[in-house]
C-alpha cells in the first residue's frame, strides 16, 4: 500500500502522528537502530462484517543480523534463524470456518473482541521488555496494510499510540522491482522461499492463516535489508495479470471505500466514516453533494452525502 496524504478507505486525522511516520525506502529501513522491535501485523476479515477482523496474526522480531541473506529456503528455517515470535489471535464469536490454511507457526489464542487491543499490546510489550527494554523504536510492519489500517482507524485506535512508525513491505518490494503491486507469494519466491515447501507460499484459493502471512512478510523484510539496492525480479502471476486486465475493461468500482459522492444518504458504512459533520441551512435546501465537496475543498473531505429531501448533508 502506497502512502497517500489523503488515503481512501480509512481516516487518518486522529492518528496522523503514526500515519505520517512511514518508512518509505529500503535506505531508511537499513538506517533504523539495531534495537528496534518490528511487529508484523496481518488481519483476516470477518464474514459477518468485513469492517471487523475474525483473525489477527502478529510476528515480532529484530533485525540485528542484517548483513547477509540467510540460506534458509523454508519459512520454518527463516522463523528459527531470525528467532521470530509468532501469535495467532482468533476472535471469539467471529471465528472463521475451519477450512483453509492450517496453523503452522506460534501460539494460538482465543480472545473476546473487547480484549483484542489490550491483548496485542500485552504480547508486543512483553516481547519488547525481553529483547529490547531500552529500545525506543516499535515499528508496525505489514504487506499491503489497507485492511489493517482500516481496523486501526476504527476498531483498534489504541494501537496507533503504541507504534512509532510503519513499513509496508509490499511498497518496498514495488520500489525494488518493475511490478506495480507485487504479490506475497511471487515476492517470497524471489527471496528463495517456497521452492522446497509449496505450503510456504501464500494461498490464492483458500482462506489465509494470518499468523503464517506475518512470517512470510518477515522473511521478505529480512531479505530486503540484506540485498541493499539490488533489483528484484518479481514475476507477475497469471491470476493477478488477468485481474488487472479485467479492471481496465470494467466500469468504475462502486466499493464503499472508493465512493466520494453519496446521494440520498450519508456515506456508509458508518464504521468507515466514524467522524462526520452535518450541514444544514436555516432556509431552503443545501447544494448538491458535488457542490458541497467543492465548498469544503480546503478540508480535503473523504466523502459527502445529502439527504433525500435535500435539507441537510
Amino acid at each position: 500500500m502506497r502512502y497517500r496524504d489523503a488515503p481512501q478507505g480509512f481516516k487518518v486525522t486522529h492518528w496522523r502522528h503514526l500515519y505520517d511516520a512511514y518508512i518509505s525506502s529500503s535506505e531508511q529501513l537499513r538506517n533504523l537502530p539495531d534495537d528496534a522491535v518490528y511487529v508484523v501485523f496481518d488481519a483476516e476479515p470477518w464474514s459477518g462484517d468485513n469492517i471487523k477482523a475474525a483473525e489477527i496474526g502478529i510476528s515480532m522480531l529484530q533485525t540485528r543480523y542484517r548483513d547477509s541473506v540467510t540460506q534458509a529456503s523454508t519459512l520454518a528455517e527463516v522463523a528459527r534463524h531470525y528467532a521470530i515470535e509468532t501469535h495467532r489471535i482468533q476472535i471469539i464469536d467471529m471465528e472463521r470456518q475451519r477450512t483453509g490454511e492450517a496453523h503452522r507457526f506460534g501460539q494460538e489464542h482465543r480472545v473476546s473482541s473487547a480484549d483484542v487491543e489490550q491483548y496485542i499490546l500485552g504480547l508486543a510489550d512483553s516481547y519488547k521488555q525481553r529483547v529490547s527494554p531500552l529500545g525506543e523504536q516499535i515499528i508496525l510492519v505489514g504487506f499491503d496494510l489497507q485492511f489493517e489500517f482500516r481496523l486501526l482507524s476504527t476498531v483498534y485506535i489504541g494501537l496507533t499510540n503504541y507504534f512509532t512508525s510503519w513499513i509496508d513491505v509490499q511498497e518496498l518490494a514495488r520500489l525494488a522491482s518493475s511490478v506495480d503491486k507485487p504479490g506475497l507469494s511471487q515476492t517470497l519466491k524471489v527471496c528463495g522461499v517456497g521452492q522446497e515447501e509449496p505450503a510456504d507460499l501464500h494461498s490464492l484459493t483458500g482462506r489465509h492463516n494470518a499468523a503464517t502471512d506475518t512470517v512470510r512478510t518477515a522473511a521478505i523484510l529480512h531479505h530486503l535489508l540484506a540485498i541493499e539496492d539490488r533489483w528484484l525480479e518479481i514475476a507477475t502471476s497469471q491470476r493477478n495479470a488477468s485481474m488487472r486486465a479485467r479492471r481496465r475493461r470494467a466500469p468504475p468500482t462502486n466499493a464503499p471505500e472508493e465512493r466520494k459522492i453519496w446521494s440520498g444518504t450519508r456515506p456508509k458504512p458508518r464504521e468507515l466514516y466514524p467522524y462526520t459533520a452535518r450541514v444544514k441551512l436555516p432556509v431552503g435546501n443545501i447544494p448538491s453533494a458535488t457542490d458541497l465537496l467543492q465548498v469544503f475543498a480546503e478540508y480535503d473531505l473523504v466523502a459527502v452525502g445529502t439527504a433525500k429531501q435535500g435539507r441537510y448533508g
